[in-house]
């Protein structure tokens, strides 16, 4: 049985030839012009999906890395913050065994009162700091300053009341990590089950070198030695404060390290599915090129023959 391939089906075929030689070039050309491999779903259905779900992985890296940088400057401020109590803490303790040296008169004393009043009104004020807006000691609530000092009788602060709470402020830095990146007034000021507030420490410093309460020097000098101790717990309390914020920073920056290596690969797979290869555009032009002229000398051909049949 002989088979005749009729002069419109060869016409047909070439002119598929030519369309889709035209359409390889024109991708080709676009590629190069671009960069891009995929310019629309339709050049690779099933990388194109690929690509978008990495792009949306990669946008929520870059928020993690926008957290982390948020998370950073807050516990560098709170360190810096709470390194400013030690130093308070250290110059309070100096001025108590001072002022529990019998060598020491009265009027010194009152001296090194007025010093300590500085220096709680200096601790109130930096329980008060506040970055970027926001109350660092004072849990959730802290867009209002969490400690206010009570003036008494005498004058001066002899009680501070908290308005804060003890909400954890907490930031997400990674694939199910977050990191806390305050410490609430409970967790470093505020009265304890087994510990005065930490402005009571000083509250009581100042009053027992006022001698408010007329003692012997014998026994004013005993007190203030024995206060010592309530000092150094006090402290002990802002250095474990700091010790956490530190051991936060540590975890922040081994975390930024993760992130911005799963950026780093993200980036490469996307590339990978999205960059043009210039090399292999370059050879696909060649070769469609020299697909089309065939395609338009085969169809030129048929042009010609069909047109001598007419004849």
């Amino acid at each position: 049985m002989n088979f005749r391939v009729s002069p419109t089906a060869l016409a047909r075929a070439a002119l598929a030839s030519l369309t889709r030689a035209q359409n390889e070039i024109g991708l080709a050309r676009e590629q190069v012009a671009t960069g891009r491999r995929l310019n629309r779903p339709s050049d690779a259905p099933l990388d194109a999906a690929h690509a978008s779900r990495l792009r949306t992985y990669k946008a929520q890296l870059g928020q993690y890395l926008r957290n982390l940088d948020e998370a950073e400057g807050r516990l560098r401020f709170a360190s810096s913050a709470v390194q400013e109590l030690s130093d308070i803490f250290i110059e309070a303790r100096q001025i108590a065994l001072r002022g529990a040296d019998s060598a020491t008169d009265q009027s010194e004393r009152l001296t090194l009162a007025t010093a300590v009043n500085q220096l709680l009104e200096g601790l109130i004020q930096r329980a008060n700091t506040s970055w970027a807006g926001r109350y660092i000691f004072a849990g959730t609530a802290d867009d209002a300053a969490p400690f206010e000092g009570r003036i008494g009788e005498s004058g001066h602060i002899d009680s501070v009341l908290y308005h804060g709470n003890e909400g954890r402020v907490e930031l997400e830095v990674g694939p199910q990590m977050r990191v806390q990146v305050n410490e609430p007034g409970t967790a470093v000021f505020t009265a304890t089950a087994t510990q005065p507030s930490l402005f009571d420490v000083l509250i009581e410093l100042r009053d027992l070198l006022s001698n408010t309460e007329g003692l012997s020097e014998s026994d004013q000098c005993r007190a203030l030695s024995n206060h010592v101790g309530a000092l150094k717990e006090a402290h002990e309390r802002v250095v474990d404060a700091a010790s956490r914020l530190g051991w936060r920073a540590r975890q922040v920056e081994y975390t930024r390290t993760t992130v911005e290596n799963l950026e780093l690969t993200t980036t490469e797979r996307l590339s990978a599915l999205e960059d043009a290869d210039y090399a292999s555009a370059a050879l696909k032009i060649n070769a469609q090129q020299v697909a089309l002229e065939a395609a338009l000398t085969v169809s030129a051909r048929l042009m010609k023959n069909n047109l001598l049949e007419y004849l």
